[in-house]
């Protein structure tokens, strides 16, 4: 098993239409986004206008989740939902797809047969949650507070706005326990 945690300073931050994004990970490594060679990409990115049009990305899905504010999605011809925090919506690159609303997103990307789930979890101070996954990859997000992690005995800390990357084949158990109130975004990746 291989654990890295990747600092809030080593990510790649720049600017959208409406707002900014940051590049957590991208796989494999020496991927660029622009030229849309990855199988999948984590960001998070911040809705700062009232009315944003997503970037067409054909032959990408992606499954997107509100970590604060909230927006109305509409993927034009499909459907429409209100998301707030931890709300998920799955969805294709190339769907004409329009949001309103400010927010602050954690964003999944996948293609070339990669898959993700992805989901929100809050941890009370002193109250230790189980992470289970089977995944070749387990992303966890510290979106806010403090959390220490035990994976197989090793002890780790994630402190707010870093990522915890946990590469196996075979299936992992985290436990969390937080320092304070915590936000998680979990994201599992597996590849064909």
């Amino acid at each position: 098993m291989l654990i890295n945690i990747i600092k809030s300073k080593d990510f790649k931050t720049g600017q959208w239409a409406g707002g900014t994004t940051t590049e957590l990970f991208i796989y494999p490594k020496h991927s660029n986004y622009q030229d849309k060679d990855f199988d999948f990409r984590i960001s998070s990115a911040s809705v700062d206008i009232e009315e944003s049009i997503f970037t067409n990305l054909p032959d990408v899905s992606r499954r997107l989740m509100i970590l604060d504010g909230e927006i109305e999605i509409n993927h034009q011809n499909r459907y429409s939902k209100h998301m707030g925090k931890f709300d998920i919506d799955e969805f294709e690159g190339h769907w004409n797809t329009i949001s309103k609303g400010k927010c602050i997103d954690f964003n999944v990307m996948t293609k070339n047969g990669a898959k993700s789930k992805l989901y929100g979890l809050f941890i009370s101070h002193g109250e230790p949650k189980q992470i289970i996954s089977s995944s070749l990859f387990t992303f966890i997000y510290a979106h806010k507070g403090r959390t220490k992690f035990t994976v197989n005995n090793e002890v780790f800390f994630l402190e707010e706005r870093e990522l915890l990357v946990s590469k196996e084949n075979e299936s992992v158990q985290i436990t969390a326990d937080a320092f304070s109130n915590s936000e998680l975004a979990i994201a599992e990746i597996t590849i064909d």
